[in-house]
């Protein structure tokens, strides 16, 4: 990548994520790929990033993001059909943690053991989302078993 380039996509995820220096150094090494059609962005030889249309988004492995975002619990039915890359509809979630607008990034877990399954964008505020008894709630963007995920297992294994 060019120095312009990371220095924009650096600016971007800090603004979204909180400082970059906290989650990798004053000057990491970046690096880019593509897989399925999705950019994946190593920050020092880690797989920490995706970009998907423009907007980024941590990888099921950047724990220090991901324990910072808003959560969306579901319920132990919900987990076949979002790791198959469905949508959080509203009967399968337990609860939703944090506070935020509509369009934020929340990280998806599962109510029995706080494992993280799928990394989403939300279709409304998080007050909203508590009222909703039916529909779809989060987009999933990223999940345990997608091509992402394989791509990165097979990096770390």
């Amino acid at each position: 990548m060019k120095h312009r380039d990371v220095r924009n996509l650096l600016e971007q995820f800090s603004r979204e994520y909180g400082s970059n220096e906290q989650f990798f150094g004053k000057e990491p090494k970046i690096e880019a790929s593509e897989v399925d059609g999705v950019e994946l962005i190593f920050l020092n030889g880690k797989p920490s990033i995706i970009r998907i249309g423009g907007k980024l988004f941590p990888t099921l492995t950047f724990n220090d993001v991901l324990k910072n975002l808003p959560k969306v619990v579901v319920d132990m039915g919900a987990i076949p059909h979002i790791c198959n890359g469905a949508d959080i509809m509203a009967p399968g979630v337990r609860r939703i943690d944090g506070s935020f607008p509509g369009g934020s990034v929340v990280v998806v877990s599962e109510d029995k053991y706080g494992k993280f399954l799928a990394v989403g964008e939300t279709l409304e505020d998080s007050d909203q989302l508590k009222k909703m008894k039916q529909g779809k709630i989060v987009v999933n963007r990223h999940y345990v078993g997608d091509e992402i995920w394989n791509a990165i297992s097979k990096m770390t294994s």
